[in-house]
């Protein structure tokens, strides 16, 4: 059985931290911190990108860098990544007894390699949220693949008549688009190298809309071909096409541009931008000058792939990973989903007056395929969601969408609360 942590205290923080760095090695996170600052280092629009990606390495450099000026630990000197890292390292340290030493080095050793590699961490992290909210409601759980009796993350013991395999799969904003995160974070440091020679001269603010044939250009070349297309249409104040390639521009409020760019909290900075240019998650890249900026939008001609790849990521691993003949659910955390899209979508699906979503029909279908048949759920949650809470911190933080299939022959009344929005990960008293 697994013992998990669900809750902690403010005062346990110096002490928790301290025995993650004996575990683990402080040197980890450091040296990694470091090396993403390097990064970092003259392409500022990779700034949010890779310290969000590393955010686990640079909360517990900043908490321990508190703990060494003894400086006080409250609420006010820490923020929401500051308790997510301390939450998953208690929660770490907490599992640790009652494994053997062989599963104790794996974890060790997935830890180290998720600080080179942070999609394990985030994986490892949604695994750690699946198993406190079972935790936290009394249950029994194991980990199959460490005990070797299963390939699937979960296993709920004392569930429903048979037992409950939980698979969790992490999936990122980039799963399914035509036009990847970092290659138009690089893009927009060439744009903005360009754009720095006329920003002076814009005394207004646009919206550019550049739409592509596929995806952006790998050759520099090209990169730069296209950039200086964009900068002629912008000096020129107007739209225009080029081959396969659409500059579309649109006159806007500078000042609601700065307010965009000066947004501290990326999910909402993600959501006004969304409103403002009227698109729905694009890759974006703001640049600005003295009086005058422009939203630069990227966007492909062949529609993105987003519901397809992501199922059809469930679909092979419900084949290879879970027992046909036992009940089973999907946990998914879609970690570049703020918590305005995430409750759009749990609107639009609970509002009789809107069509179904992609998301609703695409889980239908999953679940109502007879190989399929011992799904009993499908859980979608935001990044929100995944982190740790306050114990006064209020529910709006974050949206867990849940599809039952009470149609499963495997179905048990048991099944009906679960991940029931009361339940967060570890708690943390002030």
């Amino acid at each position: 059985m697994l013992n998990i942590k669900t809750e902690i205290t403010t005062n346990e923080i110096p002490s928790i931290y301290e025995s993650f760095c004996s575990l683990i090695g402080e040197n980890h996170w450091v040296k990694r911190t470091k090396e993403v600052k390097q990064q970092i280092k003259g392409h500022k629009y990779l700034e949010d990108y890779l310290k969000n990606e590393n955010n686990i390495s640079f909360s517990l450099s900043e908490i321990g860098k508190l703990i060494k000026n003894n400086k006080y630990i409250n609420n006010s000197s820490f923020n929401n990544n500051h308790y997510s890292a301390v939450g998953f390292a208690a929660q770490i340290l907490s599992i640790m007894p009652s494994l053997s030493k062989e599963n104790k080095s794996k974890i060790i050793r997935r830890i180290h390699g998720g600080f080179r590699n942070p999609v394990d961490i985030r994986a490892f992290q949604l695994e750690l949220l699946a198993a406190t909210h079972f935790v936290h409601n009394g249950y029994e759980i194991t980990w199959p693949e460490m005990e070797g009796s299963g390939n699937f993350d979960l296993f709920v013991n004392d569930i429903g008549a048979q037992g409950l395999q939980v698979e969790c799969k992490t999936i990122s904003g980039d799963k399914g688009k035509r036009i990847h995160k970092k290659e138009s974070l690089d893009f927009y440091h060439e744009l903005n190298r360009i754009f720095k020679k006329i920003g002076n001269n814009l005394n207004t603010g646009l919206i550019v809309k550049v739409t592509l044939p596929k995806r952006l250009p790998k050759a520099f070349k090209e990169i730069c071909h296209l950039s200086n297309l964009i900068k002629e249409q912008i000096l020129l104040g107007k739209s225009e096409d080029f081959n396969e390639i659409s500059i579309r521009i649109e006159e806007c409020d500078f000042s609601e541009i700065e307010m965009i760019k000066n947004e501290s909290d990326i999910y909402l900075r993600r959501d006004r931008i969304d409103i403002f240019t009227n698109t729905q998650n694009k890759n974006t890249g703001i640049i600005t000058g003295k009086n005058g900026g422009v939203i630069v939008i990227l966007q492909s001609k062949q529609d993105d792939t987003i519901m397809s790849s992501m199922f059809n990521t469930l679909n092979e691993s419900a084949k290879n990973q879970i027992n046909p003949n036992l009940p089973a659910m999907f946990l998914v955390g879609l970690h570049d989903i703020g918590y305005g899209e995430l409750q759009e979508i749990a609107h639009q699906e609970y509002s009789p007056d809107e069509n179904p979503t992609a998301l609703q029909l695409s889980t239908s279908k999953f679940l109502n395929k007879s190989s399929n048949n011992n799904f009993i759920a499908v859980s979608f949650i935001d990044k929100s969601y995944m982190g740790t809470r306050l114990l006064n911190e209020p529910r709006r933080s974050g949206n867990a969408f849940i599809y039952k299939n009470e149609d499963s022959s495997f179905w048990s009344q048991e099944f009906s609360n679960l991940l029931n929005r009361e339940n967060k990960l570890t708690k943390i008293l002030l």
